[in-house]
């Protein structure tokens, strides 16, 4: 195998070992926003969710037309406070930009002021039976509540953001990998015509001038000229041995014409 088949095969699977590599790139990118943005994007949709399931079961518990009633609820929204708390330390983690650390930090702090003013509303405002403190205590829980779910919109919108953003730059990246590949795909193309004209020019054609040479001296003639005798390659060896089985074909041919009183001299070596 000759330098520049070599050269093509090592090409060629560098090529290949390049184009997996960009694709295992692109992979990255995407796993990443499965990983982050879209695990971000679940982890406050759960917040959303427990924390809807924790209002609704305290205006349940405004509303109570019981103490039984009342106890029930409460012992209903005891296990919800936790899961929301649950669910804002599992999302903590995924918290990655300068941004969200903030709004997660505010998400943070509104819960906790939103659980203390909800012991604080049922140990003593509704416990004084003031109807009147007792809506504007709802109301200003309902506020608060307001408040974190305005939070949750924004780490929201901030993740889908991030996740649109993974998504360009992995478009991006598979781009800039198709683009490379083919250049070096290209380039091998290129190789591979250059070698082609090379061996053209340096084998094939010298091979088709020598076969024709033969043939000439096939047919008789040796008055030709053979070419490439100063070769160093194969090709040479094939022109120079080929000039001498010429030179004592024409030897025997000037033997085998001399006069027959000479005929009896001894033929020529070559």
């Amino acid at each position: 195998m000759g330098l520049i088949q070599v050269f093509i095969l090592i090409s060629c699977i560098f090529a290949g070992f390049y184009s997996i590599s960009g694709l295992q790139h692109v992979n990255l990118e995407i796993d990443q926003i499965n990983q982050k943005s879209l695990a971000s994007i679940k982890a406050i949709g759960v917040i959303d969710e427990q924390l809807r399931a924790f209002r609704s079961t305290e205006s349940d518990e405004i509303g109570a037309a019981s103490p039984e009633a009342l106890t029930s609820l409460e012992a209903m929204i005891e296990p919800i406070e936790e899961s929301v708390a649950a669910a804002i330390k599992v999302y903590e983690p995924l918290v990655s930009s300068k941004q969200e650390k903030a709004l997660f930090r505010q998400l943070q702090a509104e819960w906790t002021r939103y659980a203390g003013t909800h012991k604080k509303t049922f140990q003593s405002t509704f416990s004084s039976g003031n109807r009147s403190q007792i809506n504007e205590a709802d109301s200003q829980l309902l506020q608060l509540q307001q408040a974190m779910s305005g939070t949750l919109a924004s780490l929201r919108t901030i993740n889908t953001a991030h996740a649109v953003s993974y998504a360009k730059d992995a478009v991006k990246i598979y781009d800039q990998t198709r683009t490379r590949v083919q250049i070096v795909y290209l380039f091998l193309f290129a190789i591979l015509i250059a070698s082609a004209l090379t061996v053209h020019h340096n084998i094939l054609r010298p091979l088709k001038n020598i076969n024709g040479r033969i043939k000439d001296l096939a047919g008789g003639n040796t008055n030709i000229n053979v070419p490439y005798g100063e070769r160093k390659d194969e090709i040479g060896e094939i022109s120079r041995s080929l000039d001498v089985f010429r030179l004592r074909q024409s030897k025997i041919r000037n033997y085998s014409t001399l006069p027959s009183s000479r005929g009896k001299k001894p033929m020529p070596n070559a």
